[in-house]
C-alpha cells in the first residue's frame, strides 16, 4: 500500500505544495482512502449525495459502490463487513471488494484492521482509433497453421463493455454457446448469469457499444455458425464475459475472482483479457491494482493487457534539478476535459514540492495562487511509497472551473515542481485529452515516451502493443477504404504505447501483435456501427437472424490476439506459469528489420509467434496430461516446406511424401520422438502438382494433400 509520509489534511499547514489548507468547516481528508475516493467524500460532505454521484458518473444518487478494501487481516475484515450487511468478495488473503453505501465508507476505513479503501479510478478502452479508416488482419486459427489446438479446455475471460451475447461467433448450437458465464457489473443489480437460457435470453449488455463483442471475437470467435474467414485465434475456448462501466479496481478484481472460481470448477487454466487502462500511474508496476494482479498471478492464471493508445500523445514530462535551477514548470493543455489528473514520481524518498499554477499566455509568466483559492478545485495526495521507496505526488484538478476563477483571459494549467539538486522526476497525465505543452514548459523534457500505464505495467501480465498488417479493406457494399495518413505494413502502429518504465528493471511492452486493423464480430446496432456500413465487412446469417463483422483498431485489438495465442499454448501445456509464458514470448517472438534484434521499448521482444511459442510450450517441464490432443502432430505450412511438430512423445514416426500415383519422393523414419520436436518436409525442387503427405505414429495414420506451385 501507499505510505502517506506527508498527510494531506485540509487543516494541516504544510511547508510545501500549494495544498488544500485553511478552513475547519471543510472536509478533512481521510489518509486511508484513495485520491478519487477522497474527492467523492469531499463532494458528498460539501454538496450532497446527488452532486457526489454525478461527479463520478454514478447516476443521480448511488446507493452503493464497489470499492477495494485492503486489510491486515482479511478474515477479520470479511467478518466485520458481513456483520454490517455489506456484500463483499474475497480476492486474496488481505484484499476484498465490497459494495459500500456512501455513509459506510469512512466507517469501514476507520477500522483498525483496514489499511486502505480505494475505488473510482476509471480507465479507458484502448481503441480510440476505431473511427479512423483502418485495415484488416485476418486473425484466425488455421490460415498458415494446421493445428489440433483451438483453446479447448481453456477459459478466457473478457473484461470489457459492449457485448452481444447472442452473436453467432460464440454459438455451438441454435440454443447454446461457448459462453460459460455473463456478469454485468455495469448494472446496479450485478446479476451473474450461468445458464444458456439466461445468457442468450439477455441478448446484449445494454451499453450500445461493440468493443467487447469485437475483442471476444478476436480471441475466441468460432466459425461453426460464425464467419469462415474472420474467426478467432482460439475458437474452441470457453468464454466468460464481464461488462464494466469504467473498469475500476473492484470490477477488475471481481472479474478475476469469478473466472478463477469457474476455472476451478472445470479444472482448466484461465486467461483474463484487459483491453483498457490509464496513464495515471507511477509507471513502475507499483500501483495498488498492479500489485494485486501480481499476487494473483503468482499462483495461477494469465493476464493479457493492452499497452495503450498513447504512443503519439505527449503525456510524459521529466525534469532534473541542478544548483541554481531547482524549479521546473510544466504547462498542460486540458483539451476541454473537466479534470486533469497528474502523477509525479521522484527518483527516491527525497521530497519535492509540486504546486498547481497557471501559465498566463499573455505575460508568459507562471503564476501561483494561494491555498484558499485551490481548496475548491484541487484534490491531492503525496508521500513515500512503502514498496518503491520513492516520493510521489498525485492530483486531480477541476481545470475549467479553476481557470475561470483565475480571471485570466488566456491561460493554461501548470505545475511548478521544485526539488533538491542532484535529483529528478517523471510526470504523467491521464490521457484521454490533456497533454503537456512542450513549447510552453520550462526546464522540462516533454515527449510521448513512457506511455505504458496501468494495469499494463503489471509485471506478471503480458503487455501487448500493436503493429500494421494491411492498409486497405472492402466493406459489405463493395466499396474500398484505407487509412487516412501513413500506415506502413509491418510497422509499429503510430498510436501503440511505448516504454521504457520509470523502473528500468521492468521491461514493457512484452510483445506486439496485429492490431491495425482487425476484422471481428460486432454488434450491428451499437452506436459505432448503426447506420454506418463503412467499417462493416461481412454478414453471416444464422436461422433468420443476421450477424455482422467489422473493423476496429487499437491495442485493444492486439491484446486479444495474444490472449488467443496463450489459450493455444495453455491447451498444449495447462501448467504453464506466468513466468514461463514470459520466457516463451522472449524466446519465440519474431524479430525482423522492423522490431530489431532484442527487447526494446517500442516492440518489446518482437511480434507474437503462435507456432514457435507452441513448440516451446510443449517442451516446458511440468506438463500434465494434455487436453484434447486429437492429432499426433501440428503442421505449419509455408511455401517452401511443411513443418511437422509432434504434440506428444512417440516411439516412432514414419513420414512420407508421395505423388498421387503412390511414388515416394521423400521418406523419413524417426525413432523415439520427443514432444515438441519438429521435422521438416522440404518442398523445394519438386515439380508443380499435388502430393500426399503421410504421417504414421503408433496410434494414428494421417494424410494431407500438399500443393506445390
Amino acid at each position: 500500500m501507499k505510505k502517506i509520509a506527508v498527510t494531506f489534511s485540509l487543516l494541516a499547514a504544510l511547508t510545501f505544495s500549494c495544498g488544500l489548507h485553511g478552513q475547519a468547516e471543510v472536509y478533512r481528508y481521510n489518509k486511508k482512502c484513495g485520491l478519487e475516493l477522497n474527492k467523492y467524500l469531499k463532494t458528498l460532505h460539501e454538496e450532497g449525495p446527488v452532486a457526489a454521484s454525478k461527479a463520478f458518473g454514478k447516476g443521480k444518487e448511488a446507493t452503493t459502490m464497489s470499492l477495494v478494501v485492503r486489510c491486515t487481516d482479511g478474515d477479520a475484515a470479511e467478518r466485520e463487513l458481513r456483520a454490517l450487511g455489506v456484500d463483499c468478495r474475497r480476492i486474496s488473503d488481505d484484499v476484498l471488494t465490497a459494495r459500500l453505501a456512501p455513509e459506510q465508507i469512512e466507517e469501514v476505513a476507520g477500522w483498525p484492521v483496514v489499511k486502505r479503501v480505494t475505488g473510482l479510478r476509471g480507465r479507458q478502452l484502448h481503441m480510440d482509433r476505431v473511427r479512423e479508416s483502418s485495415n484488416v488482419n485476418k486473425v484466425h486459427e488455421g490460415e498458415d497453421l494446421e493445428t489440433p489446438f483451438t483453446g479447448e479446455n481453456v477459459l478466457i475471460c473478457i473484461l470489457d463493455q459492449g457485448f452481444q451475447f447472442t452473436h453467432s461467433a460464440f454459438r455451438v448450437t441454435d440454443d447454446s454457446s461457448r459462453i460459460a458465464a455473463v456478469w454485468n457489473l455495469a448494472k446496479s443489480e450485478r446479476k451473474l448469469l450461468r445458464t444458456q437460457a439466461e445468457i442468450l435470453g439477455s441478448g446484449v449488455d445494454g451499453t450500445r457499444k461493440s468493443h467487447g463483442t469485437h475483442v471476444t471475437g478476436i480471441a475466441a470467435g468460432g466459425k461453426l455458425y460464425g464467419s469462415p474467414t474472420y474467426y478467432g485465434v482460439a475458437p474452441g475456448a470457453q468464454i466468460v464475459m464481464v461488462s464494466s462501466a469504467d473498469f475500476e479496481d473492484a470490477d477488475v478484481l471481481d472479474a478475476i475472482s469469478l473466472v478463477k472460481e469457474i476455472a476451478a470448477e472445470r479444472h482448466v487454466p484461465w486467461i483474463v483479457n484487459m483491453s483498457f487502462g490509464t496513464n495515471f500511474s507511477p509507471h513502475d508496476g507499483s500501483a495498488e491494482l498492479s500489485r494485486d494482479l501480481d499476487e494473483l498471478l503468482s499462483k495461477e492464471g494469465a493476464i493479457v493487457a493492452s499497452a495503450g493508445n498513447d504512443g503519439d500523445n505527449v503525456l510524459h514530462a521529466a525534469g532534473s534539478f541542478a544548483e541554481g535551477r531547482t524549479v521546473t514548470n510544466i504547462a498542460v493543455d486540458h483539451k476541454s476535459q473537466t479534470y486533469v489528473f497528474v502523477y509525479i514520481v521522484g527518483d527516491g524518498p527525497e521530497p519535492f514540492k509540486a504546486q498547481p499554477a497557471f501559465l498566463n499566455n499573455l505575460s508568459k509568466q507562471f503564476v501561483t495562487a494561494d491555498a484558499t483559492f485551490w481548496q475548491k478545485y484541487l484534490t491531492e495526495e503525496y508521500g513515500v511509497d512503502s514498496v518503491t521507496n520513492r516520493y510521489y505526488y498525485q492530483a486531480m484538478v477541476n481545470t475549467p472551473a479553476a481557470i475561470k476563477a483565475s480571471r485570466y483571459t488566456d491561460c493554461n494549467l501548470a505545475f511548478k515542481v521544485e526539488g533538491t539538486p542532484g535529483h529528478y522526476f517523471h510526470a504523467f497525465l491521464n490521457g484521454n485529452g490533456p497533454v503537456f505543452l512542450a513549447d510552453k514548459s520550462q526546464n522540462a523534457t516533454i515527449d510521448a515516451m513512457m506511455s505504458v500505464g496501468s494495469p499494463a505495467d503489471t509485471r506478471s501480465a503480458v503487455t501487448v502493443g500493436s503493429y500494421v498488417t494491411k492498409n486497405r479493406w472492402t466493406n459489405i457494399e463493395g466499396s474500398n477504404y484505407g487509412y487516412v495518413g501513413a500506415a506502413v505494413v509491418n510497422a509499429l502502429s503510430s498510436y501503440s504505447s511505448v516504454g521504457p518504465m520509470t523502473d528500468s528493471t521492468l521491461l514493457k511492452p512484452d510483445v506486439c501483435a496485429p492490431g491495425q486493423g482487425v476484422i471481428s464480430s460486432i454488434y450491428k446496432n451499437a452506436v459505432d456501427f448503426a447506420g454506418n456500413n463503412t467499417q462493416i465487412v461481412e454478414k453471416v446469417r444464422m436461422g433468420i437472424t443476421d450477424y455482422y463483422y467489422g473493423i476496429m483498431q487499437g491495442t485493444s485489438m492486439s491484446a486479444p490476439v495474444v490472449t488467443g495465442v496463450l489459450a493455444l499454448w495453455l491447451e498444449a501445456n495447462p501448467l504453464l506459469s506466468a513466468k514461463q509464458i514470459h520466457e516463451i514470448i522472449a524466446e519465440s517472438s519474431t524479430r525482423d528489420s522492423w522490431t530489431g534484434t532484442c527487447w526494446n521499448p517500442k516492440w518489446g521482444y518482437g511480434k507474437i509467434n503462435a507456432y514457435e511459442g507452441l513448440k516451446l510450450a510443449l517442451k516446458r517441464t511440468g506438463i500434465a496430461a494434455r487436453h484434447n490432443v486429437t492429432e499426433p502432430v501440428t503442421i505449419h505450412k509455408t511455401g517452401e516446406a511443411w513443418h511437422v511438430l509432434f504434440n506428444a512423445d512417440e516411439s516412432f514416426a514414419d513420414i512420407a511424401l508421395c505423388c498421387l500415383d503412390g511414388k515416394v519422393v521423400m521418406h523419413l523414419r524417426v525413432d523415439q520422438v520427443a514432444v515438441g520436436s519438429e521435422q521438416t518436409v522440404d518442398l523445394r525442387g519438386l515439380s508443380a502438382g499435388i502430393y500426399v503427405l503421410k504421417i504414421q505414429t503408433p496410434n494414428r495414420v494421417l494424410s494431407r494433400k500438399v500443393m506445390v506451385k
